[in-house]
């Protein structure tokens, strides 16, 4: 006997429609059944008191002199306090933001010369513009790529680029 060609792609269409609908089910499924933890990111290995020791940018690096001692402590609930030669010279609140090659390090309040956009696209170039302040001989920029530190934080200008500078601290407490 043979079927009709009506028949078999009648057969067919509704076939493909169970289909389609046990499909969207197990993936409404999966969809509602998996529940993602929300975390708030810590970054207790950066708590404490960083003496700076080195800044370099290129092939060059800059020493504090004895004179000038220079201490960045990062807290718990994400404030700072930047101390030259026992007096505060800078203090704020921070981020921390962990991405694809590490952990970014934001200072909310050094937002000169250029405020909070230091990315700008103009007429198809793009622009990096570097917010910093000066303590000492330490140049701290508002935004930091940096990696999990143990007896030294490094702290890199970002985005990171062939001239960034690298600032180098040692962990006091």
């Amino acid at each position: 006997m043979q079927r009709s060609p009506w028949k078999f792609s009648h057969d067919m269409k509704s076939f493909m429609s169970r289909l389609l609908c046990c499909c969207c089910f197990v993936v409404m499924m999966v969809m509602f059944s998996c529940r993602k933890a929300v975390q708030v990111p810590s970054y207790p290995s950066y708590y404490g008191q960083w003496l700076f020791i080195q800044s370099s940018s290129g092939p060059g690096f800059t020493t504090p002199s004895p004179d000038s001692v220079v201490i960045l402590t990062l807290k718990p609930g994400n404030t700072y306090t930047v101390t030259l030669n026992g007096n505060t010279s800078l203090q704020g609140s921070f981020t921390m933001d962990s991405v694809a090659y590490g952990v970014t390090l934001d200072f909310l309040n050094i937002t000169q010369p250029y405020g909070t956009s230091t990315i700008v696209t103009t007429n198809g170039p793009t622009f990096l513009f570097f917010n910093t302040v000066k303590i000492g001989q330490l140049t701290l920029f508002q935004k930091n790529a940096t990696s999990s530190p143990g007896d030294t934080l490094d702290l890199t200008s970002s985005p990171v680029t062939p001239e960034a500078t690298n600032n180098l601290f040692r962990r006091i407490q």
